[in-house]
C-alpha cells in the first residue's frame, strides 16, 4: 500500500500542474476548453462553475471524462458506476466496482495496482475549502469481504503547492480484518471495526490551524500535522478493485460490489457553524438569518464585534457552552467574546457559554442582552462592561416578558446588572452578580410574580443587591449569598419577598431593625429573612423540576422528580455543620435538600455520595438529628452513593422539606404589604397580611388605620393558613380598627410551616385626600398544642399619601318637564363590569366626587327617558371635570327597553286620559297629548343617540 501512495502522489502533482497551466492562461481559455469537451463528450451537458458541494444525490451527479470544473471526473480510473440509486428507500450515490475492471482486464497503460483505486473527483480550488465530509453505508457483509471505500482530497499550502493527501474510510483488505482507518502520511491508522453494521457512518476531515483533524460521526479520531496545508483543492470518492493477481493475499478474482455515499459536503470553516444544518457562515448574524428554529449555532473562541438580532428560536453556543461561569464556576477555556450584544425576540432562544462585552444600542441605552419575548435562556455566560450611558443593563426584559432563565452566569461591571420589568416565571440560579456600580444595583425589578432566585452570589454592588417594587405573589430567594453591606434585598412596595435560607455575609444574619445584633447585608421591610443560613454554602444547584426532570447537584448528588407535580428543588452543600448544634459530630458532609410546592402525591429520588466507610444517612428536624428511613428502614450506601426516595411515606416526608435546620432568631415574623405605593381618593387597594413561621396553627391579629383617609370594605381570610374556626373577623371604620382571629380545624391537620403564609387580605377604600397610616397592632401565633409565639413585625406602620381626585359633573334636564326626579349618573371604569360611582341630581346638576384619573364610561338615566352613554378619559391633576354642556334626556321610553317604538306609543294610547304614572312622561299627573307628542317626536331613537354616544344597551 505505501507503494500505491507514492505513485498516487506523483500522479496528483502532474494533474495539478495541468490545472495550474490552464489557470495561467486565464479563465477565458479554461471556459473554452470546458465547453469544447462538453460538446464532444455529452453533446447536451452544460457544467456548473466550481462551487461548494452539498450533495444528497437525489439525481445523477454531473460527470465528465476529463478534468472539468463543476463535474465529477475520473481519479486514477473510473468506477463501473457513479450514479444516483435507491438504498433502503432513499437515494444515495452508488459507486460500483466491477471484476471486469480488474488490473489484467483494463486497457493498456492502466494495468498497474495504482489504477485499482477507482473513483471520481470534484474540484474545489479557489473556494478556500477547509472541511469536507460524507456518509458511507457499511453493510454487514463487509465484515467478511474484500472491501475498501474512502473519502479523500488533495491539500495545498499557501503557495498552491500540494502539501498532503488526507484519506479516511473503511478497509478490509484480507476479507477478515474490517477497520475504520485514516492515512497519516506514512501509513494507515486503524481505528477498529465498526460497532454496528448495516448503518451509515459519517467521515470528515478539517484543517484546524496547523493540523488536519479526522472525525467519525463528529467525534475526533485523529489529529496530525498538515504540512502547512491551507485548503483542500478537491474532494474524491473512491473504492478499491481487488481483482489484481499482484496483490497476494488481498487478491479477490470475483471482486464486485457497490459502495453507497450520501450527504457529501465541502465548506470553508468559519467561527460560526450551524451544527444542525452543517453549514458555516461569515458572521453570527448571517448564521442566525440562515437558521431554522431549533438549530444550534456554535461560535469558536475569539473576539467578534457584532450587534445581534436573535430573532429565531435557536441556541447560540460559545466555546464554553455547558461550563459554569457564575457563583460556582468550572474551569473554562478560551472565551467566545461578542463585542456588542443581543436583542432576543424569539421565544425559545438560548445563549450558552459566551462572553458579552460593552453591549449594543437598544432604545437609547445599551444592553448586553435585551430580552423582548418570553421563554429565553441565558446560561454559562459572562456579561460585562455595559457601563454607560445611564440606565444601561447587562440583561433587561420588556414588560410582559415571562419565563426568563439565567443560570451559572456572571453579570459584572455594568451600569446595572439586571433589570426585570413586570413579568412572571423568571428563575435565576447560580449566578455571580458583582460590582455593577454605574448606579450600584445588582438586580432591579418591578412588578414581578412567581420569580425565584436560588444559589446566586451578590457582591460589590454598592447601592443594593436586589431592589424590587410592586412585588407580586410568590417572589422568593433561597440559598443565595449576599456578601454584606449594601448587597441585601431592598423592598419598595407590594407583597413580601420570601427570603429565608440565605447567607447574609455573617452568622448573625442581616442588618434589620427586627434582628437585633444582625450585622450582615442590609434588608428592608417586607422581606421574610428568618431563618437564615448560619454558615456559607459551598455549592448550590436549584431548579423548578417537572416530572422526570433531573437536578445535578454538588459532588455528584442529584434529585429526580418522579411526578406527578412540579416544584422547586434545591441541593446545597455546606462547609460545616449548618445547624450549629453540637450534639451530632459524626457527619462527613452537610447537604440540604429544600423543597417548596410539593404535595402529598409527589415523589423525589435523591442520590448523595457516600463518605469513605459508609454509615447511615441522617437529617436535622430543627431540634435534633434523626435517621432517614425508607419503609421504616435506615438508608445505607450502595455503590458509593446513598439512594433514597422522599414522598408522603418516607421519614422525613417530602412535604416537610420546606423548613430549615439553620440559624434564626425566633422563626416567627409578620408583615403587612400594600398592593400599591400610590393611591388616589376614590380608589380601593389591598393590604396583605403575611406570616413566616415554623409551626403555625392559629392566629390573632389586629390592625389600626387612619379614619380620616381610609375605610375597610372587606377582610378575606386565609389561603396560606386555612381558617377552620373563626373567632373574630370584624372592623370598625369609625375607630379605625380591625381584628381577625381564627384557627385551623381537624385532628389530621398538622402545624403549618411555610416561607410565607397569607393570613388575610384586607381591602381598603381611600375615601379622602390626605396622609394616613396602617399599622400592626397586637399579633399572637400558636401551634397546635397551644404554644404561643409573638411574631416580629417586619414593616409597621406603612404610610400612604392619598392624592386628591376631581369631581365629575354634568348639567342635566328632562325633556318636557322642569324637575329632575329620578335622574342618576353612573360611572364605571371602561371595560369593567361594576358601577363604582353613582350620584343623583342636585339643583340641575349630577356630580360625583373623588373619581381618580383614568378611562370611564358614564351613563345618565331617568325613568321613561332614553339613557345617554359616553366614554371619557379623566385627566390627573384637575379639580373638576365637566362631561359636557347641558344634557337633556329624550322622553318616551315607557317600557324601559332603551328605545322608543310602537310599543311605547301603544302604552301611552292605552292609558290616554288617565293618571297612570308609568305612562306620564312630563309628570303633570295625566297622560295626554303632551306625553304622546314627546314620544312621537322621538320615535325610532334609542340609547346612544343624542349629544352622548357609544353604549346601546343597559349595563347595570
Amino acid at each position: 500500500m505505501p507503494g500505491v501512495v507514492i505513485s498516487h502522489t506523483y500522479e496528483e502533482k502532474l494533474d495539478m500542474n495541468r490545472r495550474q497551466s490552464v489557470t495561467k492562461f486565464g479563465k477565458g481559455l479554461a471556459l473554452l476548453l470546458t465547453l469544447v469537451l462538453g460538446i464532444i463528450l455529452t453533446a447536451t451537458s452544460v457544467f456548473a462553475v466550481n462551487s461548494y458541494l452539498n450533495e444528497n444525490f437525489n439525481s445523477n451527479p454531473p460527470l465528465a471524462a476529463t478534468n472539468t470544473d463543476g463535474a465529477w471526473y475520473p481519479d486514477r480510473y473510473p468506477p463501473a458506476a457513479f450514479e444516483s440509486a435507491s438504498l433502503n428507500g432513499e437515494n444515495a450515490l452508488k459507486l460500483s466496482i466491477s471484476a471486469a475492471d480488474g488490473a489484467q482486464l483494463r486497457p493498456g497503460g492502466y494495468s498497474s495496482a495504482f489504477y485499482n483505486t477507482q473513483g471520481r473527483k470534484f474540484n474545489q480550488e479557489g473556494l478556500g475549502v477547509t472541511k469536507l465530509s460524507g456518509d458511507l453505508y457499511i453493510p454487514a457483509d463487509w465484515a467478511t469481504s474484500f472491501r475498501r471505500s474512502d473519502i479523500w482530497s488533495t491539500a495545498f499550502n499557501a503557495s498552491n503547492v500540494v502539501s498532503f493527501y488526507p484519506i479516511i474510510g473503511f478497509r478490509n483488505i484480507d476479507g477478515a480484518s474490517p477497520n475504520l482507518s485514516y492515512w497519516d502520511g506514512a501509513g494507515w491508522v486503524n481505528l477498529g471495526a465498526p460497532s454496528v453494521y448495516d448503518a451509515w457512518y459519517s467521515f470528515s476531515m478539517e484543517l484546524d490551524g496547523s493540523d488536519i483533524v479526522y472525525k467519525v460521526n463528529s467525534a475526533e479520531v485523529g489529529r496530525l500535522g498538515s504540512n502547512n496545508s491551507t485548503y483542500f483543492g478537491n474532494i474524491i470518492l473512491q473504492a478499491y478493485n481487488f481483482n489484481d493477481t499482484s496483490l497476494g493475499s488481498s487478491y479477490n478474482a470475483g471482486n464486485a460490489y457497490d459502495a453507497f455515499w450520501d450527504n457529501v459536503k465541502t465548506a470553508t470553516i468559519t467561527p460560526f457553524y450551524n451544527v444542525t444544518a452543517d453549514t458555516y457562515h461569515p458572521t453570527l448574524q448571517a448564521a442566525i438569518n440562515a437558521a431554522t428554529a431549533g438549530d444550534t449555532i456554535e461560535v469558536a473562541a475569539g473576539t467578534y464585534t457584532e450587534e445581534i438580532n436573535l430573532n429565531k428560536a435557536v441556541t447560540i453556543e460559545g466555546a464554553n457552552a455547558g461550563i459554569a461561569a457564575g457563583a460556582y464556576p468550572a474551569t473554562r477555556g478560551a472565551e467566545t467574546i461578542i463585542n456588542g450584544g443581543f436583542i432576543v425576540s424569539a421565544s425559545g432562544a438560548k445563549i450558552d457559554g459566551l462572553t458579552i462585552q460593552n453591549g449594543r444600542s437598544s432604545g437609547g441605552v445599551k444592553v448586553g442582552v435585551a430580552v423582548a419575548t418570553s421563554t429565553v435562556t441565558i446560561a454559562n455566560t459572562i456579561i460585562e462592561s455595559v457601563a454607560s450611558p445611564a440606565q444601561s443593563d447587562g440583561i433587561s426584559t420588556q414588560p410582559g416578558n415571562n419565563n426568563l432563565t439565567v443560570s451559572n452566569s456572571t453579570i459584572r461591571n455594568n451600569w446595572r446588572g439586571i433589570y426585570l420589568n413586570p413579568g412572571s416565571g423568571h428563575v435565576l440560579t447560580g449566578n455571580l452578580i458583582e460590582s455593577n456600580n454605574g448606579v450600584g444595583v445588582g438586580i432591579g425589578s418591578d412588578g414581578l410574580s412567581n420569580t425565584t432566585l436560588v444559589g446566586n452570589t451578590f457582591t460589590g454592588n454598592n447601592l443594593e443587591g436586589w431592589g424590587s417594587s410592586a412585588v407580586g405573589a410568590n417572589v422568593s430567594a433561597h440559598f443565595n449569598v449576599f456578601n454584606g453591606g449594601a448587597n441585601g434585598i431592598y423592598h419598595y412596595g407590594g407583597n413580601a419577598i420570601h427570603a429565608i435560607n440565605n447567607w447574609w455575609g455573617n452568622a448573625s444574619g442581616p442588618t434589620h431593625a427586627s434582628n437585633s445584633g444582625g450585622t450582615g447585608a442590609v434588608v428592608t421591610n417586607n422581606v421574610f429573612f428568618d431563618p437564615w443560613l448560619g454558615v456559607e454554602v459551598s455549592t448550590v444547584d436549584g431548579a423548578i423540576l417537572d416530572e422526570d426532570d433531573v437536578l445535578s447537584g454538588p459532588d455528584g448528588s442529584s434529585a429526580t422528580n418522579n411526578g406527578p407535580g412540579n416544584y422547586l428543588v434545591v441541593l446545597s452543600k455546606f462547609v460545616e455543620n449548618p445547624s450549629g448544634v453540637p450534639n451530632f459530630t459524626g457527619a462527613s458532609a452537610f447537604y440540604d435538600i429544600f423543597v417548596s410546592g410539593a404535595t402529598a402525591t409527589d415523589s423525589l429520588t435523591v442520590v448523595l455520595p457516600a463518605a469513605p466507610g459508609g454509615g447511615h444517612l441522617y437529617y436535622y428536624d430543627g431540634s435534633e438529628w434523626k435517621e432517614v428511613l425508607n419503609g421504616g428502614n435506615p438508608i445505607s450506601p450502595s455503590g458509593g452513593v446513598y439512594t433514597f426516595t422522599l414522598d408522603d411515606t418516607s421519614v422525613p416526608k417530602l412535604t416537610e422539606l420546606d423548613g430549615t435546620p439553620f440559624t434564626g432568631a425566633g422563626n416567627e415574623e409578620i408583615s403587612i404589604s400594600p398592593s400599591t405605593s400610590t393611591v388616589a381618593a376614590g380608589e380601593t387597594f389591598q393590604v396583605v397580611v403575611e406570616a413566616g413561621s415554623d409551626a403555625l396553627f392559629g392566629v390573632d391579629v389586629s390592625l389600626n388605620f387612619s379614619t380620616t383617609v381610609f375605610s375597610v370594605t372587606n377582610i378575606a381570610l386565609g389561603s396560606g393558613l386555612t381558617p377552620g374556626t373563626i373567632a373574630v373577623n370584624t372592623y370598625n371604620n369609625s375607630l379605625g380598627t380591625l381584628r381577625f382571629a381564627y384557627s385551623q380545624l381537624g385532628a389530621n391537620i398538622t402545624n403549618t410551616t411555610g416561607i410565607s403564609l397569607t393570613l388575610a387580605t384586607v381591602t381598603f377604600l381611600a375615601h379622602s385626600a390626605g396622609n394616613g397610616e396602617i399599622a400592626l397592632g397586637a399579633a399572637l401565633f400558636t401551634d397546635k398544642d397551644g404554644n404561643p409565639a409573638t411574631p416580629a413585625p417586619l414593616n409597621s406602620p406603612i404610610a400612604l399619601t392619598v392624592d386628591p381626585s376631581p369631581t365629575v359633573f354634568v348639567d342635566v334636564a328632562l325633556q318636557g318637564r322642569s324637575d329632575h326626579a329620578g335622574m342618576q349618573l353612573e360611572v364605571k371604569p371602561t371595560l369593567t363590569g361594576n358601577i363604582l360611582y353613582d350620584a343623583t341630581v342636585t339643583a340641575g346638576k349630577l356630580e360625583i366626587a373623588n373619581v381618580p384619573a383614568g378611562g370611564y364610561t358614564a351613563r345618565v338615566s331617568a325613568p321613561k327617558y332614553l339613557a345617554a352613554v359616553q366614554d371619557f378619559t379623566l385627566p390627573a391633576n384637575v379639580a373638576t371635570y365637566d362631561l359636557g354642556g347641558v344634557l337633556t334626556l329624550r322622553g318616551g321610553d315607557i317600557n324601559g327597553d332603551d328605545r322608543i317604538n310602537i310599543q311605547d306609543l301603544v302604552l301611552i294610547g292605552v292609558n290616554f286620559g288617565t293618571n297612570t304614572a308609568s305612562a306620564d312622561i312630563n309628570g303633570d299627573g295625566i297622560v295626554n297629548i303632551q306625553d304622546l307628542a314627546i314620544a312621537a317626536g322621538n320615535y325610532g331613537l334609542q340609547t346612544g343617540n343624542g349629544p352622548f354616544s357609544g353604549y346601546p344597551v343597559n349595563w347595570e
